[in-house]
């Protein structure tokens, strides 16, 4: 990707239901006045189910409205039990630097029962019914902690409040 790319983090944990380890990778890019977001949910290398990686870029607006949704999962967590306390959709700019983005594509929070799952849905192939999996992370207060800090640190970057 061309621009001027800035790292801003890496957070690295063991996700609770894969039981693998994963990491988030955080960095912007100035040129493109975006923050990138990256899922890797096999760090290690080890390969195997759920073992894929996906990276996705987000423009300011979307940015905020992730860290929001995540402020509020996190704020959340000590009281989940009975069922989602939050389930929202960001949207977001690409998938995988230039592939086409269907209508049905986001990144997904839910937090419930004590963790977060966040899903990056590549939405449907376009011109098919199918369906692409989604890449999930499943995760605590803490790493939710870190990711809103990395997240952050990335819109601020960018001048966004």
């Amino acid at each position: 990707m061309a621009g001027a790319a800035a790292f801003v983090g890496r957070i690295r944990f063991t996700d609770i239901q894969y039981k693998g380890e994963t990491d988030f990778a955080v960095r912007v890019d100035t040129t493109r006045s975006e923050v990138v977001l990256f899922l890797d949910q096999d760090a290690e290398g080890t390969g195997g189910f759920y073992s894929g990686e996906c990276t996705v870029g987000l423009d300011p607006r979307q940015t905020r409205l992730l860290i929001d949704i995540l402020q509020k999962a996190v704020s959340l967590l000590p009281e989940t039990g009975h069922g989602p306390n939050v389930a929202a959709r960001v949207p977001f700019k690409w998938s995988d630097a230039g592939a086409p983005e269907p209508d049905d594509s986001g990144i997904i929070v839910v937090a419930s029962s004590g963790k977060i799952i966040l899903g990056i849905s590549p939405g449907g192939a376009p011109g098919t019914d199918a369906a692409a999996e989604p890449y999930l992370a499943t995760f605590g207060y803490k790493v939710g902690e870190d990711l809103i800090a990395a997240l952050d640190q990335g819109a601020s970057t960018l001048g966004v409040p």
